[in-house]
C-alpha cells in the first residue's frame, strides 16, 4: 500500500526530538568519557517472544568481543528483564562511570536524551532500536536468522530508518558471526569519527541555552562563551 522500499524509504529524517535540557544534562554527565560511547541493549520483553519475535534477544555475554576494544566505552540501556546480567558479565568494568545513574532511568524521554549523547547503538530488535533510530542515532541492529517481517530476509539497510544498519545471523541461534562483523566494522567506524566528546557536550549545552531563549523572548540570546564555564573549544 505504502510502497516502502530501500529506494523509497518511509522517512528520510529523524522524526523525534529529545528534550534539549535533558540532552544537555546527560552530555555533561558523559563528558568525562574520553572514548566513543557505544550503547548496548540485548534483551526484549520475553512475553513478546513466543511467536514472530522468538530468538531476537541475546545474552549480554555474547557482546563481550566489543568490550575487548579499549578505544570505546560501553553504556547499558537494558531495562527490566535482562538487566540482571550486568551483575555476572565478565566486562562490567567497561561501562561508563555514570552507569548507576543511567540504570535509574526508565522514562522514554530521559532515555532518548541519553541516546543523544551516545555515539553508536548496538542492540537487539527491541524498543531501544526504534527509539534510537527515530531520533537519528546510528544504530547497528542485531537480527536473528528469521527476523520480524519489517526487517525482511536480506540486506543490511532499512527503509524504516536511514541511520540503521542490519547485522543478520547466518545460522539460527548463532550470534558469534554477526557480532564478529560488528567488531570488524567498529574499526572503520572509529576511523571515520571527527567529533570529540567535549565538543558534543558543548554543543548540547548551546542547544539547551538557545532553546530556553526561544521559549523566553524577553531575554537576549546567550553568548556561546558563557554557556558553561567548563566548556572549551577543541
Amino acid at each position: 500500500l505504502l510502497k516502502v522500499s530501500i529506494t523509497n524509504p518511509l522517512v528520510t529524517d529523524p522524526y523525534l526530538r529529545p528534550d534539549p535540557q535533558r540532552v544537555a544534562f546527560w552530555a555533561q554527565q558523559l563528558q568525562v568519557e574520553s572514548r566513543p560511547i557505544v550503547a548496548l541493549n540485548w534483551q526484549g520483553n520475553p512475553a513478546a517472544e513466543t511467536t514472530n519475535l522468538r530468538g531476537r534477544s541475546l545474552p549480554l555475554q555474547a557482546l563481550a568481543p566489543l568490550a575487548d576494544d579499549p578505544a570505546i566505552s560501553l553504556l547499558s540501556l537494558q531495562k527490566g528483564v535482562g538487566a540482571e546480567q550486568m551483575l555476572a558479565c565478565s566486562f562490567a568494568d567497561r561501562f561508563v562511570g555514570c552507569q548507576d545513574l543511567v540504570d535509574q532511568t526508565h522514562d522514554f524521554l530521559e532515555i532518548s536524551a541519553i541516546l543523544a549523547s551516545c555515539d553508536l547503538v548496538v542492540t537487539s530488535d527491541s524498543v531501544i532500536a526504534h527509539l534510537a533510530a527515530a531520533i537519528g542515532r546510528p544504530v547497528w541492529l542485531l537480527l536473528p536468522n528469521v527476523p520480524e517481517w519489517r526487517w525482511g530476509l536480506a540486506g543490511d539497510t532499512s527503509p524504516w530508518y536511514p541511520s540503521m544498519r542490519l547485522f543478520r545471523q547466518s545460522r539460527r541461534g548463532d550470534w558469534s558471526e554477526p557480532i564478529t562483523r560488528v567488531v570488524a566494522e567498529l574499526q572503520a567506524w572509529k576511523a571515520g569519527r571527527t567529533t570529540s566528546r567535549r565538543s558534543q557536550g558543548r554543543r548540547a549545552g548551546l542547544l539547551a541555552s538557545f532553546w530556553d531563549w526561544i521559549e523566553d523572548g524577553s531575554r537576549r540570546p546567550p553568548s556561546p562563551l558563557s554557556v558553561s564555564s567548563s566548556a572549551t573549544v577543541d
